[in-house]
């Protein structure tokens, strides 16, 4: 685009949009050069290296946080951006809009390379610096994210129930089947999919850690409280789950059993519990009814952990904007 149509489109978004842009905000509350020379490890194209320059980092990043917040395709996602200019300020008036193959790359490189880790130590050290993540009290629970069984999926479900030989698949095919996705039934209803695990803070109520499984693996197989975490609040879905650091107190919920009802005083102590444990929802309802991103498109185990990073921090951008818009009355 050129200069004058930039600042044209600038112009008329700080006169008429600027004011009701949660975008803005969020734009606002984290230092996103910081994330620079994190993602610029997944590029090869140096000096002395032949082809195009590769994208701006920050903009491919931020290209992603979009695409989580709106529950977007990759085409979609290419179209919002040459089209909302609240996407385009996001992201950068000036700045180069990468076509969908081009995200699809990036988000690949990202998600193979494994800067996931780093990434999210690098948004933990900034929330730490603001003081808002103590984790003297931690909240875990589970939320199931669904994917379509797609028919290569269910036509392999029915050979094995009719113990016929195993289908053999092209590696072409393998490469778009789901290899993580599983089955469960809860409260009579069937899911297929993963699970995310989250940790949160229970009093700045932001993701501190975070984890993908298959859909059957229980909830209680995965535990991310770390040392130095003095209490934890969790479910009834965790009961009998000790695996804690020590100097770590567990607020479970109790369970009952078969004639073995609760005793008064567990019943009083779940209750008390109850009331942060269900803090928890928050994230889950964020996710699913604010950011439409309940549901996965995709097909393998690193990229559907790659969205749960992305859904994860668009969580704490949210929840960043809100804390802010507190403290400002």
């Amino acid at each position: 685009m050129s200069y004058l149509y930039n600042q044209g489109f600038k112009q008329y978004y700080d006169e008429f949009l600027r004011q009701d842009d949660r975008l803005d905000l969020v734009k606002q509350v984290i230092d996103w050069e910081a994330f620079r020379p994190i993602i610029a490890r997944v590029f090869d194209d140096g000096p002395g290296k032949a082809g195009r320059p590769h994208n701006d980092e920050v903009v491919m990043f931020r290209c992603l946080v979009l695409q989580a917040w709106y529950g977007l395709s990759d085409p979609g996602l290419e179209q919002q951006l040459k089209t909302n200019i609240c996407f385009m300020n996001f992201v950068g008036f000036d700045a180069r809009i990468p076509d969908y193959s081009t995200v699809w790359r990036f988000r690949e490189r990202l998600a193979r390379t494994g800067l996931f880790a780093d990434l999210w130590t690098e948004l933990q050290r900034q929330l730490k610096t603001r003081g808002l993540v103590v984790r003297e009290g931690v909240i875990q629970d589970a939320t199931f994210i669904e994917s379509d069984t797609g028919r290569k999926r269910m036509s392999e479900e029915k050979k094995k129930k009719e113990n016929q030989e195993p289908i053999i698949y092209t590696e072409k095919q393998l490469s778009h089947m789901d290899d993580h996705g599983t089955f469960t039934v809860k409260n009579g209803r069937v899911f297929h999919g993963d699970r995310l695990h989250v940790l949160m803070d229970s009093k700045s109520q932001l993701i501190v850690e975070f984890e993908t499984s298959t859909a059957s693996l229980h909830d209680s197989r995965v535990s991310l409280v770390r040392e130095g975490d003095m209490y934890v609040f969790r479910d009834k879905g965790y009961a009998g789950c000790h695996d804690l650091p020590v100097g770590t107190v567990d607020y479970t919920l109790h369970k009952m059993a078969r004639n073995k009802p609760l005793n008064e005083y567990q019943a009083v102590e779940n209750r008390l519990i109850s009331g942060i444990r269900a803090l928890v929802e928050r994230p889950f309802s964020v996710i699913k009814r604010v950011f439409h991103n309940g549901r996965t498109r995709r097909k393998r185990s690193h990229r559907v952990h790659a969205e749960n990073f992305f859904r994860c921090l668009d969580y704490n951008l949210y929840q960043l904007v809100t804390i802010k818009k507190k403290k400002h009355g």
